[in-house]
């Protein structure tokens, strides 16, 4: 989309505290979570915008080749203001987006690169927003090292899922023991949520797709609790 820059995230940004997690919450709440009215959306704010700083803040986020790497991409548009972002993570797990030991997956688990929180404004939508930071994220992995990204989706978000089987993701694992966050009275409560995980190959960086704008759908991640939360 003409007018939309897109860049990483600088340290100074996500340093502990810093005013980036209150408005990269908001999105999320607003793109993710569909709250009803502004105290459920206040509640989610809050609860999100700590997850993410537990996630993404710190210099030990940013050590190579440290587990926990990651890095967040921005969308701002002309006026300054974020239209969407994504965050990549490096999470031990199998190849099917397993996190959890058992004696079967365990010779599989190892580091690998997970995409988050991938969300667009709704005014932003179908400008090619999403693919451009699905691509920037796609090309930081392959910059750190690996071949590979993974992802995980709702189940019940099929325009998504469908987008990505479109980008090269092929469904690797069913995760029914997610839970994705709601607005309770006065803090988040958690739901029982089933996760699609995705996979896909990616080639060497100088034959990287430079992606499309086809078919732009709002993609959302919930990861399980207790595991890598947005």
């Amino acid at each position: 989309m003409r007018g939309v820059t897109y860049r990483r995230a600088t340290p100074d940004e996500l340093a502990k505290g810093a005013p980036i997690f209150a408005s990269l919450a908001s999105l999320c709440a607003v793109c993710l979570c569909e709250p009803r009215g502004q105290r459920e959306l206040q509640v989610l704010i809050s609860a999100q915008r700590d997850s993410l700083a537990d996630a993404f803040a710190g210099p030990a986020r940013r050590q190579r080749d440290a587990v926990g790497r990651s890095a967040i991409w921005l969308a701002s548009a002309p006026d300054g203001s974020l239209v969407g972002t994504c965050g990549v993570q490096t999470v031990v797990m199998s190849p099917e987006g397993e996190t959890r030991m058992t004696r079967v997956n365990k010779p599989m688990l190892e580091v690998r690169p997970l995409l988050s929180n991938l969300v667009v404004a709704p005014e932003w939508r179908r400008c090619g927003v999403a693919s451009r930071l699905l691509q920037e994220s796609e090309s930081m992995s392959r910059a750190w090292g690996f071949d590979e990204m993974l992802l995980k989706v709702e189940a019940s978000n099929t325009a998504a899922i469908q987008m990505y089987l479109r980008g090269g993701y092929v469904t690797v694992g069913i995760d029914t023991r997610a839970e994705r966050p709601r607005a309770g009275l006065m803090r988040v409560q958690w739901e029982r949520t089933t996760l699609v995980c995705m996979r896909k190959r990616l080639p060497a960086p100088d034959v990287m797709d430079a992606g499309s704008s086809e078919g732009e759908v709002e993609v959302g991640l919930v990861l399980p609790r207790g595991e890598c939360e947005w």
